[in-house]
């Protein structure tokens, strides 16, 4: 099993029915609480070791805070203070999953690991609401219901770009995460607009990602029966990254978590608050000793990953040291930051030849040696469209790369392909038949944009085509429509690659097989196609669509958080930290606040364990910024701390190919 599939299998066993699993701890020969208690360090052990009531841990990145909150359940289970079906623990994005899970491993046996409750909260809520209501609507990708909403609104919408249809449903997705229906809203053009949109979803009986989060704690707080079924499962819950929980999260918890008795445990810090875009609000970290009265704060001091200098780098960035005056005498640049100003193409240049010699070992930065050890390599760039002319030069070198991807929807076959996976799953509803219809019988297209706006059951659908099919399209439709009944009958007994060989089967002019395979990550050719759905379509703006597995990461700022590199590059920095964002980094969700663009940036410098290079490459700056002079003179503040790196490529290139001479 490739390692890629562990990470993957990781997190889909929690989607899936419960079943029975062996509770008693793994045999002491093998797992011992000594070996645990053995690992940690004085503030990490009050934390393991704290009993049972609410508990707010704190700590700087490198603090080993993830770490800390796995090693609080497995001590608790191993010395049989909690038995690991009452463990209910929450985390940002896949990732953190994937971490906690593999932390755990090292004390506790596999069986109980992966019996262990461990989600996201759209992962949490959309398992709840599959076994609570009577009937689960369909969940729908964002990129499907934008596009669906200016089709069903096109007098309105029909000028609009996808972005900007965006800009506006976002508005409803920040009053769901504020748990407010249409008629809580005040602003009457907000309200008409999602009313309209929630009529549209009511008569396709679908749910967006922000659904679930709102009527799981809509369910729990009108069904006191619901409730106290959830209380009595879950008597001991974790939540990592506290400091980015919105309104909608945080009712959840408390929902959970009701009393000053809970046995709660949350694990945060303040300065990495980053999560703006999804309506996070650190004010319900600082509420915690409010909302329960006897808990206890341990702040973690021992740190694993940063040294001093990026310690004090991270306080200036955050902006806790001044800015050094002129009268100041100059102070010597950290010794393992480095910075370097190019035009966009030396700046590709320059990381190729940095990524070649640090793969073979050399350190060109250093001006001491390392031991030996295969280097980790991060390039942090502020949107995708960034990465793109080195993944080019990666290719052509043939140097083994992987990349976060948040989403692979972006072509129409790719949602077709979803509308016939979700047919499959649930072909009662009629949503994802329009669809395919639509594509399928192009002919008909301008006549089924006029079918029945109140009419969608499935049959009532199927009667309604039968008045614009000729007599061979509908002997075509009855044949083809049964043999996806078929497949979707015995869809839970076949692989995601034997359903579709047979979709390219009964759809050759649809879908290609050959294509298909090649957009769907291998790990889950094999796997059933469920387990393909959910983890695409669980997907927050938080996750991506695959876990980095080579030792050259290409990430997005927001993918940053959570990992660690030994070189960190991070590119663009500056015009994202004091400066306006350029218009044209449509997929960026950098920050509007400005203190929050220097906790992102903080964030990501702390990823570094051994070096950071910080690439400044000539973009266009906003005049009118009110953060101009601040930024401009805490930018030079920061040049002084950065050894500055000369780098010159020749202009001769084949293709994207450059050749390098005069390097340092």
């Amino acid at each position: 099993m490739s390692n890629q599939n562990k990470k993957i299998q990781g997190y889909f066993w929690s989607l899936e029915d419960d079943s029975e699993v062996s509770s008693s701890p793994a045999s002491n020969d093998q797992f011992s609480l000594e070996s645990l208690i053995n690992q940690l360090d004085s503030r990490q052990k009050d934390a393991v070791t704290f009993p049972d009531l609410p508990l707010l841990v704190m700590g700087c990145p490198g603090t080993g805070k993830t770490f800390t909150l796995a090693a609080r359940i497995a001590y608790r289970i191993l010395s049989q203070k909690l038995q690991p079906s009452e463990v209910l623990v929450f985390t940002a994005n896949r990732q953190g999953v994937f971490q906690i899970r593999n932390f755990l491993s090292k004390y506790l046996s596999q069986d109980i690991v992966e019996s262990l409750a461990i989600y996201t909260f759209y992962e949490f809520c959309f398992s709840i609401l599959q076994k609570e209501l009577p009937s689960f609507p369909n969940l729908i990708a964002k990129e499907e219901v934008v596009r669906l909403f200016r089709k069903e609104h096109k007098e309105l919408f029909s000028n609009y770009s996808l972005a900007q249809m965006e800009d506006i449903l976002e508005k409803i997705w920040k009053y769901k995460r504020n748990l407010d229906f249409p008629e809580d809203i005040l602003d009457s053009e907000d309200q008409k607009i999602y009313q309209a949109y929630q009529d549209m979803m009511d008569s396709y009986h679908l749910f967006d990602l922000e659904d679930l989060m709102l009527w799981t704690v809509h369910l729990l707080e009108s069904s006191a029966v619901v409730q106290q079924k959830y209380l009595a499962i879950f008597h001991s819950i974790y939540v990592d990254e506290y400091q980015d929980i919105n309104f909608a999260q945080y009712r959840l918890i408390r929902l959970l978590a009701p009393n000053e008795k809970t046995d709660l445990t949350v694990f945060g810090d303040p300065d990495q608050s980053i999560c703006q875009f999804m309506g996070a609000d650190i004010r319900y970290f600082l509420l915690f000793d409010q909302d329960y009265a006897h808990a206890k704060s341990i702040y973690l001091n021992e740190n694993y990953r940063l040294s001093q200098e990026f310690k004090d780098l991270g306080q200036i960035i955050l902006g806790r040291s001044m800015p050094i005056s002129e009268q100041e005498p100059e102070i010597s640049p950290f010794q393992d930051c480095w910075r370097f100003e190019s035009s966009p193409n030396e700046a590709y240049s320059f990381l190729l030849f940095s990524i070649e010699s640090i793969l073979k070992g050399n350190h060109p930065f250093l001006e001491r040696s390392l031991e030996k050890g295969d280097s980790t390599v991060g390039i942090l760039f502020p949107s995708h469209w960034n990465a793109r002319p080195l993944e080019k030069l990666l290719v052509q070198r043939k140097i083994p790369f992987s990349k976060q991807e948040k989403r692979i929807l972006a072509k129409p076959e790719e949602r077709l392909f979803l509308n016939f996976l979700r047919f499959l799953v649930n072909p009662e509803n009629p949503y994802d038949l329009r669809s395919i219809v639509a594509a399928w019988f192009p002919r008909l297209q301008a006549d089924l944009e006029k079918s029945p706006q109140n009419s969608f059951q499935v049959q009532e659908y199927i009667s309604w085509l039968d008045q614009l099919f000729s007599p061979d399209e509908k002997t075509l439709f009855e044949r083809h429509y049964s043999g996806l009944l078929s497949l979707s009958e015995k869809s839970s007994q076949l692989s995601l690659e034997e359903i579709l060989g047979e979709l390219a089967r009964l759809f050759p002019n649809l879908l290609s097989l050959e294509k298909l395979l090649a957009w769907i990550p291998p790990d889950f050719h094999k796997k059933k196609i469920k387990d393909f759905l959910y983890w695409l379509l669980l997907q927050s703006p938080l996750d991506f669509g695959s876990f980095p597995s080579q030792r050259v990461q290409l990430l997005h700022y927001e993918g940053g958080k959570g990992m660690e590199f030994d070189f960190l590059f991070l590119l663009d920095w500056e015009h994202q930290l004091y400066l306006e964002e350029p218009e044209d980094q449509t997929d960026s969700c950098l920050p509007e606040n400005q203190e929050e663009r220097a906790r992102l940036i903080y964030t990501l410098v702390s990823r570094a364990r051994t070096a950071l290079c910080l690439i400044r490459s000539p973009l266009p700056i906003h005049q009118s910024s009110p953060n101009l002079d601040e930024g401009e003179g805490r930018i030079r503040h920061l040049d002084s701390l950065f050894k500055p790196i000369t780098f010159r490529a020749s202009s001769k290139k084949k293709g994207m190919e450059y050749e390098q001479k005069d390097l340092f």
